[in-house]
């Protein structure tokens, strides 16, 4: 298992998703999160895949940004579990594959990480999805121990770690804790 100072040198960006001084209730969520992947990582027409559906968010995100949503029902859920059919054809044509963490966990402060199974089943899909340039964008909230082992996986499995994004959540300044979600960016094939 890594740990944080193995990490490859990859480019760190900060998004300022809250408004400054954001209480908990005006903190941006996973719609918000799902919107700012999808305008970063896609371009118009481009399809985008959600590989852990727990609401509409990230199909809406793309629809709003007049990409190609594409929605992967698995069961059961984020537990590793994959269709056996209805990807077909997308194979090697999908800009953006995105994993966020179920919107309770955004409302409650819940820590969250893909659990390791699901987490290589995803990587091991996204790496025959995704197009040449394509990317996999995974979030996590409250798990750094988990991202390391994150990194490793992906890079066992075809991926090669290209960013690492903090987006803050929830500025609540004097009135409450800085939230934020570390959001990884993975890239098909060798970089």
């Amino acid at each position: 298992m890594s740990d944080q100072n193995s990490f490859p040198d990859v480019p760190l960006a900060l998004w300022q998703l809250a408004p400054e001084g954001a209480t908990e209730d005006q903190a941006c969520g996973r719609s918000g999160l799902a919107q700012h992947i999808v305008d970063s990582y896609s371009a118009p027409g481009d399809v985008v895949l959600d590989l852990a559906p727990t609401g509409s968010d990230v199909a809406l995100a793309a629809v709003r940004a007049r990409r190609t949503p594409v929605v992967v029902v698995t069961t059961p859920g984020l537990g590793g579990a994959w269709p056996e059919a209805g990807l077909e054809g997308f194979d090697g044509h999908v800009a953006l594959g995105v994993v966020l963490p179920p919107e309770p966990c955004f409302r409650t402060g819940r820590a969250f990480a893909p659990p390791r199974d699901a987490f290589v089943a995803t990587v091991k899909q996204a790496a025959a999805l995704l197009r040449p340039g394509g990317h996999l964008v995974v979030g996590f909230l409250g798990r750094g121990e988990a991202l390391g082992t994150a990194v490793d996986l992906a890079a066992a499995g075809g991926l090669h770690y290209v960013q690492h994004v903090v987006a803050l959540l929830a500025d609540g300044g004097e009135r409450g804790p800085v939230r934020h979600a570390d959001v990884l960016v993975f890239g098909g094939g060798r970089p």
